[in-house]
């Protein structure tokens, strides 16, 4: 093997291997953050009881836990992926029908897309957001 060979497989075995190491990192660093903030919830819970049980009411009152809103990130995800394969899909069949060397469409036209998929996106969260106001 040649000099540029070996400094190829070099790179790429780091690039792996940090990839890798800082992935691992990052959810390491995930996890102990998330200890912390449960700690200080709980730490929180158990001031706002204290002092209900010292004005005299129901300490039950802290434990009540508002409603959440249903996340709809997955569908969001959805559909934008939905319309950046769409995207492709016509710009593929468009430069390959035609006789130009023009690939730029290959890149465009996805990210053009996927902006459609977000405005979709918006106008269907606006239907339904106006539908349980009723």
């Amino acid at each position: 093997m040649d000099l540029a060979t070996i400094i190829g497989l070099l790179i790429a075995f780091i690039a792996v291997v940090g990839g890798t190491g800082v992935a691992i990192w990052l959810i390491l660093m995930r996890q102990i953050g998330h200890k912390e903030e449960r700690l200080a919830s709980i730490e929180a819970r158990n001031k706002e009881r204290l002092a209900l049980i010292e004005k005299g009411m129901d300490p039950n009152l802290a434990d009540r836990v508002p409603e959440r809103v249903p996340s709809n990130r997955l569908l969001l995800f959805g559909i934008i992926l939905v319309f950046a394969c769409l995207g492709r899909i016509i710009a593929a069949i468009s430069v390959f029908n035609s006789n130009t060397d023009n690939t730029t469409f290959i890149y465009v036209l996805p990210a053009f897309f996927a902006g459609f998929g977000i405005l979709a996106y918006h106008f269907y969260q606006k239907r339904i957001s106006s539908g349980k106001n009723k």
